[in-house]
């Protein structure tokens, strides 16, 4: 998570005042993000979607965006299918 973070803010620094549209990988995913300074407008990863606090400061943009990654991230219950005959929906019986 490291490096794409500083890969983020080198982009995000090259680019002052302009938006900057990032992409990298993290964990084999990939990431997006749309950024304008420090405002992350949207955070795609692992088919989530969210975004940032509007002009904070950069401490405060790369917490935000660590903790969303974090948040985002795969869990092995989903990536291992091992909880697969818990996964229903509304249609469904329910056990």
């Amino acid at each position: 998570m490291e490096e794409l973070l500083k890969a983020f803010n080198k982009e995000r620094k090259a680019n002052k005042g302009k938006w900057v549209f990032f992409h990298g990988t993290l964990n084999g995913l990939p990431v997006a993000i749309k950024s304008y300074n420090t405002w992350i407008q949207i955070l795609k990863y692992n088919d989530w979607k969210d975004g940032g606090p509007m002009d904070c400061k950069v401490g405060a943009m790369n917490c935000w965006l660590q903790e969303a990654l974090i948040r985002m991230r795969p869990s092995k219950e989903v990536t291992d299918g091992s909880l697969d005959h818990l996964i229903y929906d509304e249609r469904s019986p329910r056990p």
